[in-house]
């Protein structure tokens, strides 16, 4: 293999020319024969060749301005692209056409007409790699926390006491219904002559700030109440405005000072969104019945308890993982055997295996195998991010 020495009149030489490859590795440049590649013309390149095909005439049925639009994309500074030399060069709003779209088909998404609106992702960060030689998994990426700036997935619960109050419906009304929207033993109180039912004692108004994007998994309401010869009771929630869902009829559970009723799973029979608990006509209902004796009840408060997960956030993408193989030991470039394998990395998602896409592109490896890896993030609107690189791969 000769030997280059670059100087003043040429700086530097890529690609093939005249029977000749020229290129550059860690000792410097170098020329080596050409030589023709083999055409393997495997499944997947000839579903590769369609897409060129279908995106290239496609390009031609777009209108102007769409074309236009395609290449006022391509020349934004952002679209800098730069050569083997490290020379700045811009691609045409076509070839950005057939990019995006073969990227978007690469991984099943929609093909689009207009240009992506969207920033180029980031590239991704990766603290670790293993390529075992029959284990499982057999190809593990793993990503460190902070490749996603997330919030949310967490069992939340908020708690709250009603701040108003009101004795309706038929039956016995209370006397000072108000004074159950504060834990301070001042008591909303009714006298039940024999088997003689309460109206409705209702709480509502708590003040709930649930965030919208958070799924309610439960209702939790507390009672502080003293009866006396009380035979019967029901409560219900209330939601919009309306008594709604199941009705607890069964003695509650105590904690502490109170009588609780639902709980970490329990929705009463009924869907629930964060606005639903927000308002301030959700609450909910309790009425008694006393026995022949007749009876009496003091109530004190009404607070509940709602249980909720919030969304996780973030951006989800597709990851493009490109692969090569190299037989030689110690030696790490791209072959033949140039591969793409997808999977998907999203924010509770920091763990990718790969295992039957590096076996489809490779086989089982060999011991001493060598390799080559780029992880690449590619956006929900086809842009690809520059990629990280990894050469020193563990077999």
């Amino acid at each position: 293999m000769a030997i280059i020495k670059l100087g003043e009149l040429v700086a530097g030489i890529r690609k093939s020319i005249g029977g000749a490859t020229y290129s550059q590795n860690k000792s410097g440049p170098y020329v080596r024969r050409w030589s023709r590649g083999t055409n393997q013309r495997t499944t997947r390149q000839g579903v590769q060749r369609g897409a060129f095909a279908q995106f290239a005439a496609a390009w031609r049925d777009l209108d102007q301005a769409d074309r236009d639009d395609w290449d006022t994309y391509a020349a934004d500074p952002a679209q800098e692209k730069f050569n083997s030399l490290g020379e700045s060069y811009y691609a045409s709003g076509f070839n950005w056409f057939l990019a995006i779209n073969c990227q978007l088909a690469s991984v099943g998404r929609t093909p689009r007409d207009t240009f992506p609106p969207g920033a180029r992702p980031t590239a991704p960060t990766i603290t670790a790699f293993h390529l075992s030689d029959g284990g499982a998994p057999l190809t593990n990426i793993t990503y460190p926390d902070g490749t996603f700036t997330q919030s949310g997935g967490e069992d939340l619960e908020s708690e709250n006491s009603v701040t108003a109050a009101s004795s309706s419906g038929p039956g016995t009304a209370w006397t000072d219904p108000n004074n159950i929207t504060a834990n301070d033993s001042n008591n909303a109180t009714i006298t039940l002559a024999s088997l003689a039912t309460s109206q409705y004692l209702q709480g509502s108004a708590c003040g709930f700030t649930i965030p919208t994007d958070a799924t309610i998994t439960g209702i939790k309401i507390y009672i502080k109440l003293s009866p006396a010869l009380i035979t019967a009771q029901d409560l219900q929630l209330i939601k919009s405005g309306v008594k709604d869902g199941d009705i607890k009829t069964t003695v509650g559970t105590t904690e502490g000072d109170y009588q609780t009723w639902g709980g970490l799973a329990d929705l009463w029979g009924l869907a629930w969104t964060p606005t639903d608990i927000n308002k301030a006509s959700f609450g909910f209902s309790y009425r008694c019945t006393a026995g022949f004796m007749g009876g009496s009840n003091a109530v004190d408060h009404f607070k509940a308890r709602v249980y909720y997960t919030t969304a996780l956030t973030g951006t989800a993408y597709d990851l493009a993982i490109m692969l090569s193989q190299s037989t030689s030991p110690g030696v790490t470039v791209r072959t033949s055997k140039f591969w793409l394998v997808h999977g998907t990395q999203t924010p509770d998602h920091t763990q990718e295996f790969f295992h039957d896409g590096v076996l489809a592109a490779f086989g089982e490896p060999d011991v001493g195998w060598k390799g080559f890896i780029s992880v690449h993030r590619q956006s929900d609107d086809g842009q690809r991010s520059a990629g990280t690189a990894l050469n020193d791969l563990v077999t």
